[in-house]
């Protein structure tokens, strides 16, 4: 197998270490309200309560999809190989995974955002 097939292994690895680092960061209150990463709905970014709220939800579903998807890259590899087949395998896999945990943590994390009063008594999805 050719070395420069191994390239969107690596580079997939370092994203699904991202997403760990990206759910650690959001769950433990460490993510800052941005425009960049993270949970961004309209609920989310209603306020500052709304934000760590939702990123509390939806910041473990993040971590551990990063886990799984890096769990996916690794395992096809080792039982098929490091030819195309483990390769194409492992990618498509562990992409599944990331999308899946994208979709649970935003879904978790605008649910939660959408409970949150801001001092108005207002909700946050109503700003």
């Amino acid at each position: 197998m050719d070395a420069i097939a191994l390239i969107p292994i690596v580079l997939l690895g370092l994203v699904d270490v991202g997403m760990v680092v990206l759910g650690y960061r959001a769950a433990s209150g460490a993510l800052r309200r941005n425009r960049l990463v993270g949970i961004r709905t309209r609920a989310t970014l209603a306020s500052d309560k709304a934000w760590a709220v939702g990123h509390s939800a939806g910041g473990p579903a993040m971590a551990f999809g990063g886990v799984l998807a890096l769990v996916l890259l690794v395992l096809p590899l080792a039982v098929l190989g490091v030819d195309q087949v483990g390769v194409l395998v492992s990618v498509v896999l562990s992409c599944v995974a990331l999308l899946v945990s994208c979709i649970v943590a935003s879904v978790l994390g605008d649910q939660a955002a959408r409970r949150v009063r801001d001092s108005s008594g207002r909700r946050a999805e109503s700003h």
